[in-house]
């Protein structure tokens, strides 16, 4: 596949594999703002993306099962943002947020603004952990989301969440629509 659409300002693009010889080619965009990358591959698709200084709204949508073939292609917020160096809003889903888990970022993210992340609290130490990693690393962080699904046990969410509002003052809980938020707002 050869994408080269220099013009568009939106984009969301869906990418199942690359198995089967694929190959993927992604020329510059020059007035991209808002890209939604939905991949069981997420890692080897933004390994294929030329750095692009433009988006600002990234959205990150992986499947359960990760893309195994390229052990060098692991989704990492390094990698995030040296593609997307100015992104300033991020959207994580629970698997993609599953593979960043207990990775570092390295100098990224100094521009992030705003943050959405959806947790499965498989490991609620690993994940604090992360969440901690991010706080300490996107220092201009106003406004975090963390959404906790309703079918993870009630007493885990709120432990989590206890802790958080414990290690970080700032921090409101509540419930919401099934989930537990936790935002920060500066």
């Amino acid at each position: 596949m050869h994408i080269e659409a220099p013009m568009l300002s939106q984009f969301q693009l869906l990418i199942q594999s690359f198995r089967h010889g694929g190959t993927l080619t992604i020329k510059k965009f020059e007035n991209l703002k808002t890209l939604v990358l939905d991949s069981y591959c997420l890692g080897s698709v933004l390994s294929k993306f030329p750095i692009t200084k433009t988006v600002e709204n990234l959205t990150l949508l992986q499947s359960e099962k990760f893309d195994t073939i390229d052990k060098g292609s692991k989704l990492s917020l390094a990698k995030v943002f040296k593609v997307f160096p100015n992104v300033s809003s991020l959207c994580i889903d629970s698997s993609s947020w599953s593979e960043l888990e207990g990775q570092e970022i390295l100098d990224g993210g100094r521009g992030l603004k705003t943050i959405c992340a959806y947790l499965t609290l498989v490991d609620k130490s690993l994940t604090f952990s992360f969440v901690a990693s991010v706080f300490d690393q996107c220092v201009g962080l106003s406004e975090v989301s963390f959404l906790i699904h309703r079918d993870v046990d009630g007493c885990v969410s709120e432990r989590f969440m206890s802790k958080c509002m414990a290690r970080w003052r700032g921090l409101k809980g509540r419930w919401e629509y099934g989930v537990i938020m936790i935002n920060i707002l500066g």
